[in-house]
C-alpha cells in the first residue's frame, strides 16, 4: 500500500472515531461482496457497521436521486456568506 493511502486510511479511521456524528456513506451496488474484504476495513467492518459509522447505499451514484441520499446528510442550513 502506498504511503499516501496509509495516511488517508489513518486519518479516516481517526475521524470516524472522533465524533458520534461522524460517519461515511458508501455508494456501491454490492458492498458486502467487496468492501468488507478490503485492507482498510478488515478488523473494523463489524464495529463500523454496528455503530452506524458506515452507511451503505446499495446503488451507484448514477442510480441515486437526491431523495435516496438526503436522509444520510445533515440538513442544517449553511451559514450566511459574508
Amino acid at each position: 500500500m502506498a504511503e499516501g493511502a496509509k495516511g488517508i486510511n489513518h486519518r479516516l479511521n481517526q475521524w470516524l472515531g472522533d465524533g458520534d456524528d461522524h460517519r461515511i456513506v458508501i455508494l456501491h451496488n454490492n458492498p458486502d461482496e467487496v468492501l468488507a474484504e478490503k485492507r482498510f476495513w478488515s478488523g473494523r467492518w463489524g464495529w463500523y457497521s454496528e455503530t452506524g459509522k458506515v452507511v451503505l447505499v446499495e446503488k451507484w451514484l448514477s442510480e441515486c436521486t437526491l431523495a435516496d441520499l438526503a436522509p444520510y446528510f445533515d440538513r442544517r442550513p449553511a451559514p450566511p456568506h459574508c
